[in-house]
């Protein structure tokens, strides 16, 4: 069992992060989802479903950081642990984030639509924790160890690097999942997959990943932060 002040820790975190996250980097929701959906931006929109996803962002970083301490448990590697929190924090995001895509699209919302881009939802966080959680802290000690600059910088560079290589694995998924929430009717990922590529090309997979690679940065920064705020400079999760 946790202590509980481990347990205030990790809320204060996820609060800290979850409200500077939302404020920042809303608008580059907003734009990666349109980009990926090919529709005309409407600019006073921005912000529609920011408490959806300030609610997400909260939630998740909960569900994955105290994923992430039970199953250190298990003497699992870390590259394991950080996978397996972010598929386990999957099954929550999908409905939170279908809600943020109706508000932000206008579209209404229906409760047997919920789960829909579960599968999608789950791969794309898997491969998201493997950056923010491991390869952001393994990249961010290697630096400081090497090279000799300031804790900011090293921080920005190993967000940047676990950042880009996490969004740019993940993006496909995303791509496919936001399809299928902003969609009247219901299909499979892979036939999604199909008329994705087939109405836009192989590109499009793509579409998006600028602002959901700049999001993820300034996410990764910003939890960390957040972590060395409330643990005293503590990387470790």
């Amino acid at each position: 069992m946790y202590k509980q002040n481990e347990t205030i820790k990790i809320l204060k975190v996820s609060g800290l992060a979850s409200f500077f996250e939302i404020i920042i980097t809303q608008p580059l929701i907003y734009f990666k989802n349109i980009s990926q959906i090919n529709t005309k931006p409407i600019l006073r929109n921005m912000y529609n479903g920011s408490i959806s996803s300030g609610s997400l962002v909260f939630v998740l970083n909960n569900i994955q950081l105290f994923s992430c301490k039970l199953l250190q448990d298990y003497s699992l590697h870390n590259s394991v642990v950080a996978l397996m929190s972010g598929g386990i924090s999957g099954i929550i995001a999908c409905p939170l984030e279908y809600f943020m895509i109706c508000y932000q699209l206008k579209k209404d919302i229906t409760i047997p639509n919920l789960f829909r881009g579960l599968g999608m939802t789950c791969c794309r966080e898997s491969l998201y924790t493997f950056g923010t959680l491991y390869l952001c802290p393994l990249t961010h000690n290697k630096i400081r160890r090497s090279y000799n600059i300031s804790e900011n910088i090293s921080l920005l560079f190993a967000s940047t690097i676990s950042g880009t290589l996490s969004a740019s694995l993940s993006h496909p998924f995303d791509t496919i999942k936001t399809h299928q929430q902003s969609k009247i009717k219901h299909i499979l990922p892979y036939e999604q997959l199909i008329s994705v590529i087939n109405l836009y090309g192989y590109k499009s997979l793509y579409n998006g990943l600028l602002f959901r690679s700049s999001k993820i940065i300034i996410a990764n920064f910003i939890l960390y932060k957040s972590m060395q705020s409330i643990y005293k400079n503590d990387m470790s999760i």
